[in-house]
Order: C-alpha cells, then sequence, then structure tokens
C-alpha cells in the first residue's frame, strides 16, 4: 500500500470564505477512486481543489478535482498494470 505524496500540501490553501461553498466530493466514486476528504485549494486564480483518494487496490493519493470529474485520473496506476499483463492460459 503506497502512501499519498505530501508533498504537494505546501502548495496548497485552506479554504476561505470565497471558495468554503463549493460542492463536496467525499463518498464520491470515480473510476477506481474513492473520495475521502478535502485538502485544499491550488494557490491560483482558478483554486482548483485537491482531494484525499484511495484505490480500489488499497493506494491513496491527493488528486485534483479537474482530474476526477474528467476521467483523467481512473486509478494510482494499478489499472494500466493490469490491462498490460497478457492472459495466462494454461
Amino acid at each position: 500500500m503506497q502512501e499519498p505524496d505530501y508533498s504537494i500540501l505546501a502548495k496548497l490553501t485552506q479554504p476561505t470564505s470565497r471558495n468554503v461553498k463549493r460542492v463536496s466530493l467525499a463518498g464520491q466514486v470515480f473510476g477506481r477512486w474513492t473520495v475521502y476528504g478535502l485538502m485544499g485549494y491550488a494557490k491560483t486564480a482558478s483554486a482548483m481543489s485537491y482531494w484525499l483518494c484511495r484505490c480500489s487496490c488499497g493506494n491513496w493519493s491527493i488528486v485534483a478535482k479537474g482530474k476526477l470529474k474528467t476521467g483523467n485520473s481512473h486509478s494510482c496506476g494499478c489499472q494500466n498494470f493490469e490491462e498490460k499483463q497478457p492472459d495466462l492460459l494454461y
């Protein structure tokens, strides 16, 4: 099981009254990701939100809302690994 990369937390800001009214993704499932909670917002004009997610294989990661919503992030990479494995038939 892999811990999330916490280095991104230094680049995030906490919610303010301006951006606190956003819709929560907690509990929603996107591909193999299950969203657990809001980690913070990017320090940019768009204030992209970042969420703590757990993959169905057990790995944790911090994923941008945009990647979840658009489907650009389906899993921690385990799905790609499984798709590349040849079917073993004996």
